[in-house]
């Protein structure tokens, strides 16, 4: 798998785990485990004895029972009534089913609260006999990266690699660009320079700075377009849609790294999701990018 590849499912895993709340995070769990651990991995059904008593998951041969929990946000009483509610409801089958038991959580990026890790350490003071464990975004990511190719792309489509980036041409730009020069041009905000950090501050993590980067191999390509375009207002409107939709996402205080994909799958419109979309989208968002249009520069924050 080449690097861009690897960027592009570790892009999606991430948007996919902003994404995952109740149902939809035991979901990515149960898939992701029974593709890396398949005929052993036991998901929500009722399976012998355990039913699905206080059991979102079973892996078998390493005797590990997970519970999931995946509320919108990680506060302190109802997560600990529901860790102590689920660790109570799953004790009368330890002895015979686990010696393992995994408190997953949707934490975003990981950040797990020192109260909730004082517990488990607490609650494994009195089971000696028993491991107890966190499952977050840091074990998933892991396991779901590890994957093999194939089901990596039965869970997050065909993704973007070098070749397709390297074969991008005016041909699969026009679709996506024509499609967005339908908004009235901002005549009141001239270009500014690109500040060196505006990457990094912008908080986008490795995987979308890769396929950032990736981009602007192609933002001359994009430049050109709209050069040689007969409507000279084109990247004028182009930058007007990208502006009104970044400001409209960044009002909803989400996650840069949602913001960067939906502003990506804006990009793609009604062109069509197939690989040449996500790739011309890429190139779009760089230019875009470079061109101070979408995202922030340190020195607004500082104003």
């Amino acid at each position: 798998m080449d690097a861009l590849a690897q960027a592009w499912f570790g892009k999606c895993f991430e948007v996919e785990f902003l994404n995952a709340r109740g149902d939809a995070f035991q979901q990515l769990l149960g898939q992701a485990m029974n593709m890396a651990y398949p005929g052993d991995f036991v998901q929500t059904r009722p399976w012998g004895k355990l039913g699905d008593e206080k059991c979102d998951g079973y892996l078998r041969s390493q005797r590990r029972f997970f519970q999931c929990y995946a509320p919108t946000e990680l506060r302190q009483s109802e997560t600990l009534a529901k860790l102590h509610e689920d660790f109570a409801g799953a004790m009368p089958y330890a002895e015979e089913f686990f010696d393992v038991w995994v408190f997953a959580h949707n934490a975003p990026k990981g950040a797990v609260p020192t109260w909730l890790i004082k517990e488990i350490e607490r609650l494994q003071k009195e089971q000696p006999n028993l491991v107890i464990e966190l499952f977050g975004y840091e074990e998933l990511r892991k396991l779901v990266m590890n994957l093999p190719t194939g089901d990596l792309i039965a869970l997050f489509g065909p993704p973007i690699t070098q070749q397709s980036m390297m074969s991008l041409g005016f041909s699969d730009l026009q679709p996506l660009l024509q499609y967005l020069g339908r908004e009235e041009p901002a005549r009141d905000e001239a270009p500014r320079p690109v500040p060196a950090n505006k990457l990094s501050y912008n908080a986008l993590g490795t995987d979308v700075e890769i396929l950032l980067k990736a981009g602007m191999t192609k933002s001359t390509l994009v430049r050109q377009y709209l050069a040689r375009a007969l409507n000279k207002e084109l990247g004028m409107r182009i930058a007007a849609a990208f502006n009104t939709e970044y400001r409209r996402l960044a009002d909803q205080h989400i996650d840069p790294v949602e913001i960067f994909d939906r502003l990506r799958q804006f990009a793609v419109g009604p062109c069509g999701a197939d690989v040449k979309a996500d790739v011309a989208s890429l190139a779009v968002l760089a230019y875009l990018f470079e061109e101070c249009d979408i995202f922030e520069n340190p020195e607004e924050s500082a104003a």
